[in-house]
């Protein structure tokens, strides 16, 4: 199982809710909103929202179309927003019943990504609280290399090594004609020898012809 670096931002919405650690806590009869980022290029998938404290076995509540378009099924809603990267499961209605281990995560082929947190459900009375940016967190198991992750292969450079290659190629193979034609077309070696014997043999046959 891999584990995104997920940032999670509460936000208050009518009651108070806090945060601690992985565990983030709501008021009855309350709603609860956990946004959970990603990184770049999984804007297409699919985001859901599974209950369950076993990864292998918990229940899948929402899934996301790979759109943004808003998905609710009874209190639970999930919505994706490419443009943040986020996607936003909001849990209304908050009973003692909802408390648990929840995960968010993205569908992928072979093995989903997702993280784990708690929900605890506060029977207290809210609070009244001032409206702040609570501050935020990142797991530090490493997230999935895949899709954008990497820059594409260059496919000119192979082609221009290529190029290059059959360009030498070439010229060794002119060289190699060139270097045949040269020879072929060599004018005949007269050894020194043969030049020193004409003069007598030439004397020879003026002989012949006076006798």
């Amino acid at each position: 199982m891999w584990l995104l670096p997920v940032l999670f931002l509460l936000v208050i919405q009518g009651h108070f809710c806090t945060r601690e650690g992985k565990k983030v806590r709501g008021t009855l009869g309350g709603t609860l909103t956990v946004r959970c980022a990603y990184g770049p290029g999984w804007e297409s998938y699919k985001k859901w929202l599974c209950r369950g404290n076993d990864w292998d076995s918990c229940k899948i509540l929402v899934k996301t179309t790979g759109s943004e378009q808003l998905v609710k099924k009874g209190q639970v809603s999930i919505q994706d927003n490419h443009s943040r990267r986020t996607f936003t499961m909001t849990l209304e209605d908050l009973q003692q019943d909802d408390a648990d281990t929840y995960w968010c995560g993205i569908e992928q082929f072979g093995t989903d990504v997702g993280i784990e947190f708690s929900v605890i459900v506060n029977p207290d009375s809210p609070k009244p609280v001032a409206r702040t940016t609570l501050p935020s967190w990142t797991s530090s198991r490493p997230f999935p290399q895949g899709i954008n992750s990497s820059q594409p292969m260059d496919l000119n450079s192979p082609l221009t090594r290529s190029g290059t290659i059959a360009s030498t190629v070439e010229a060794e193979k002119r060289k190699g004609v060139l270097s045949f034609h040269h020879q072929s077309s060599a004018a005949p070696v007269i050894s020194p020898v043969w030049i020193l014997l004409v003069p007598p043999f030439l004397a020879t046959l003026e002989l012949l012809r006076q006798g």
